[in-house]
């Protein structure tokens, strides 16, 4: 498998998480999957579990508030998300010069004060880094780094929320989700070196 090729499950799994399904999007899963999927249904489900926190259904997408979720008995309990709870990303998002806002995302998962851990976002920033890392040693550093220290164990926690839901369309997105995370920390699980001091200190000199 070619790294453009896990940069493309990456991007996919991203607007698998930010935007509302499609028709298209729903016919090749139904056929990849062999499944019926509901188009009003899936479009229900979205907004439900992964967008409406007073759903009664909702699964909170943030890092900050994922590392957090408490098992008592046989429910996770979760933290309010705060707006600048994901902020441990920026310096991460700036030496690439990846903006969030300018992802084309549904309006509820839009907005200057929505936290920069969302795992839509942290998807598609992950993806810029793979394809970037086919043609540069600095860009594959920074996806090691930023595996070993930004994709824990929340994100296996998430997609597995995921994957217990009751919505068959939910359950297809735990699974683009955890088969993208998994090539991820295949191609580049390893602790990063030297270039991620410079890049932090390039990014942290432009912002002042």
């Amino acid at each position: 498998m070619s790294e453009a090729s896990l940069s493309g499950r990456l991007a996919a799994a991203a607007a698998l998480l930010l935007r509302p399904p499609q028709a298209d999007t729903l016919a090749l899963l139904s056929a990849a999957c062999q499944v019926d999927l509901d188009p009003r249904v899936a479009r229900q489900d979205f907004y439900d579990i992964l967008c409406v926190p007073q759903s009664g259904r909702y699964v909170p997408p943030y890092a900050h508030v994922l590392a957090q979720g408490r098992q008592v008995d046989e429910y996770r309990h979760f933290p309010q998300a705060r707006y600048d709870g994901g902020d441990g990303l920026r310096p991460w998002y700036d030496a690439v010069g990846f903006d969030p806002l300018s992802l084309d995302v549904d309006p509820m998962n839009q907005g200057p004060h929505r936290p920069l851990d969302h795992v839509g976002y942290v998807l598609a920033f992950a993806a810029g880094l793979a394809e970037a890392a086919e043609s540069s040693e600095t860009a594959r550093g920074c996806a090691v780094g930023f595996v070993a220290e930004c994709l824990g164990d929340w994100i296996d926690g998430y997609a597995d929320l995921l994957a217990r839901s009751e919505s068959r369309y939910i359950n297809l997105v735990a699974g683009a989700l955890a088969e993208a995370v998994a090539e991820l920390r295949e191609r580049h699980g390893e602790g990063h070196g030297p270039w991620f001091d410079d890049a932090m200190s390039s990014s942290a000199a432009a912002a002042s």
